[in-house]
């Protein structure tokens, strides 16, 4: 029984927790690794699943046989954050952590071979 009690709590915990962040739903496809860019920005996992299980009910089975699907992940951006302006946000955050990443490798002997053996 106490198993469960803390079973139940640490459920809690973690919607309580999920909550706190918010998701952007990210358009891409899988064909072409091209990206569609943000198409909404929500509050709570369970929102960004929901939201995200809908975007898929209605896409036109033309776009998704072209390879376009749908995923989220956890942002720093605030809810109803106009898609444009999120997409922009998003691909400024990718391309300063890819930049840190670079450095990083360039600053280690191991990983940058690791880096340049795998291009």
């Amino acid at each position: 029984m106490r198993l469960r009690q803390n079973q139940n709590l640490d459920e809690m915990r973690a919607a309580m927790f999920s909550q706190r962040f918010s998701y952007a739903i990210i358009c891409y496809n899988v064909q072409t690794y091209e990206s569609g860019g943000v198409v909404e920005v929500v509050k709570s996992r369970q929102n960004a699943e929901t939201t995200m299980k809908e975007l898929q009910d209605c896409q036109s089975s033309e776009h998704r046989q072209e390879g376009w699907r749908y995923f989220f992940e956890r942002t720093t951006l605030e809810p109803g954050t106009d898609p444009a302006e999120a997409t922009q946000r998003r691909q400024m955050d990718l391309e300063v952590r890819e930049s840190k990443a670079v450095q990083q490798s360039n600053s280690s002997p191991e990983l940058a071979r690791a880096f340049r053996e795998k291009q």
